[in-house]
Formats: C-alpha cells, structure tokens, sequence
C-alpha cells in the first residue's frame, strides 16, 4: 500500500508458490540435497518465493517508494502435505492445513513499513484477515463499513497497545466434507467442535 504524498496504489499479490500441484522449474540448491523429491522440490518453491518478495523490496527501494509503502505478508492457512513434519513448517503447533487446531490456521504476519513499524519485533497480540479491510482502511484514511467483523490493529503494527484485541472473541468455520466444524478464541482459551453434535474441545492456547 503507497501511501502519503505522490501517486497511492495498492497492490494484491497472490502467490501460488509454494502450493499444490508441487512442481519447480528447477531445484537449484537442493538438487544434491539427501530429502525426497518432494522436499527438494518444496524447499525449490519457498526459496523462489523469497526471491520473487526480495525482488519487490528491491524495486519499491530503487524507485524511492519503500519509506511510503506499508508491505503485508501472510499465509491463508498452515502447512500442508507429508513434508510439513520434515520441514517441522507448523513448528510446535498441533495439525496442519484443513484443521482449525492451530497448525491449520495460526500463520505469522510480516509487517514492514520502515521507519513506521519497529524493525526486528515480534508481537504475539492475535488478529486475522478480517482485520485487514479496516486497518488498510485507516491507512488510507478511508472509514470502513459498520457491523464488520475486523478491527483496525495500525496501533499494533506501529509498537502500541490494543487490549481490545486480547479480549474480543475470533471465530472460524469450515464444511469441507460436508460436515461443520467450528472454533472460537477468546483471549487465552480456544475452544474446538468438529459437528454440531460432536464434544466440545477446550483448550489454553
């Protein structure tokens, strides 16, 4: 998002890498490396991936947009596929993609607006992509619409406090299969439903 003085743009970049259908050009590094296929060819997509995000940071700082241009970089879901255990890609968080346990939703967000944003913190405050809309709202000076699930977290990114966001509840559903599971967060408790008839699972995340 550009942002101040000159011409603002937002850009939307979705990347498919890496993702399924799990496939590379080449394996560069990894070509010789002792993992299966399928790892050397994962490992291929992420580092390619850092290379496409370090090729926009280099751009914004040679066309002089970096200290204007508030980046966002984020995960829709956890790891996925048989390699996510190799690579310990959802680290000590439980399940993985298709899950609403944490290893299936609880994703980092980077944040990098220099001079803006603290350099090198790191903030365990939760917040999630509904957040989005009213934050890139208030960056913009643009007043979000009412009854929305999101909140504006700009105070957070920029070093302060928020303790609205530590009390409000999160809430997730998915019907993949057909079958409804739910989960809830408020605070320091999650609670779990995989069906509507199904125990509920509490837990102190």
């Amino acid at each position: 998002i550009r942002l101040e003085s000159g011409n603002p743009f937002f850009l939307y970049l979705p990347f498919t890498t890496p993702h399924a259908k799990i496939e590379v050009p080449d394996l560069g590094e990894y070509a010789n490396a002792n993992w299966s296929e399928e790892e050397k060819i994962l490992a291929a997509m992420i580092t390619r991936l850092d290379g496409y995000v370090g090729r926009i940071t280099s751009l914004l700082k040679e066309l002089g947009l970096e200290e204007n241009t508030i980046l966002f970089f984020a995960s829709d879901n956890g790891a996925s596929g048989s390699s996510h255990e190799f690579f310990q890609r959802s680290g000590r968080l439980r399940a993985k993609k298709g899950s609403l346990y944490e290893g299936g939703i609880r994703t980092p967000a980077i944040v990098r607006w220099p001079g803006k944003v603290p350099a090198g913190t790191v903030s365990d405050v939760p917040w999630y992509f509904a957040d989005f809309l009213p934050t890139a709202g208030a960056l913009a000076g643009v007043r979000p619409p009412q009854n929305i699930d999101g909140v504006n977290v700009l105070p957070t990114l920029l070093g302060g406090v928020q303790p609205s966001l530590q009390s409000r509840f999160l809430y997730w559903e998915t019907h993949d299969g057909g079958a409804l599971a739910q989960a809830v967060r408020w605070g320091q408790w999650k609670a779990v439903r995989y069906g509507i008839h199904e125990p509920l699972e509490l837990y102190n995340v």
